[in-house]
């Protein structure tokens, strides 16, 4: 204000004459460091806008990094993701050399029955899928059971440790045979073993073949303990799967040989 009222002091100087030289130049003097003080804090607003501008902008390019370590982050686990698959699959697949008259076909695990004396999945292929039932179903490890109730889009697979399944099967190390039923609890038992057989804790059971439902080796479960019971002539043997009976996801289901296909 008072910038403004000195700038019109000196307009009317410079309108009476030259008597106002000395005037006018006193007057200049007052004005032109009034104004610079009234533009202050135009320039000081511009100072601070322009010392914030780094500021700014490294705030933008920590944004922009932090993001994009996000997305990296996502796709490295993604790509653990798909190896830990490539893996699985892999071994799953490996098991198809021993299976040379099976035709396997890969399968998904959607429901997975934990009660203890009900044991049994459901997978994602039916009848769609030429899925039918009896068939035998294994995983990278060992065998897990057999298709049962089969829907156009699923099916039921029938654990080995369900008490309703029973199989025939053979001690690797010896070749006696015996059958295996399940006993609930993701457990199994190894009937009609004489008590004078040669068995030990940690022998491996595979199937026998007999039956045509399961191939014939494949690995089936480890024996855990061996009791002999003095009133009976058999041993009374316990077992645990070979197969990830609690964990797989991914499953091969085989078909009958081919050779009892065509008879």
């Amino acid at each position: 204000m008072i910038a403004f009222l000195l700038s019109v002091a000196l307009m009317l100087a410079d309108h009476y004459g030259r008597y106002t030289e000395t005037l006018h130049a006193t007057l200049t003097t007052l004005v032109i460091p009034l104004e610079e003080i009234a533009h202050y804090p135009e320039q000081l607003s511009l100072w601070l806008q322009h010392s914030q501008t780094p500021l700014d902008r490294l705030k933008q390019e920590n944004q922009k990094l932090h993001t994009e370590n996000l997305l990296l982050k996502e796709q490295i686990l993604a790509l653990s993701h798909y190896q830990t698959e490539a893996e699985r699959l892999q071994q799953l697949l490996g098991t198809t050399a021993t299976l040379v008259h099976y035709q396997p076909q890969i399968a998904e695990v959607i429901f997975s029955s934990r009660l203890p004396f009900s044991q049994y999945l459901e997978i994602d292929k039916g009848k769609l899928d030429h899925i039918q039932s009896g068939q035998a179903v294994v995983d990278s490890e060992g065998i897990l059971g057999q298709t049962t109730t089969v829907t156009p889009f699923s099916s039921r697979v029938l654990l080995i440790t369900d008490p309703d399944h029973q199989m025939p099967v053979r001690i690797r190390r010896t070749g006696q045979r015996g059958m295996l039923t399940g006993i609930g609890h993701d457990k199994l038992k190894l009937d009609f073993i004489p008590q004078h057989s040669n068995l030990k804790v940690g022998d491996l059971i595979e199937s026998s073949g007999l039956g045509g439902v399961f191939p014939l080796g494949f690995p089936v479960a480890k024996i855990d303990h061996i009791t002999a019971q003095p009133a009976s002539p058999y041993l009374e043997v316990t077992a645990h799967p070979i197969a990830k009976i609690t964990s797989t996801y991914k499953v091969l289901v085989l078909t009958k040989p081919r050779q009892s296909q065509t008879k």
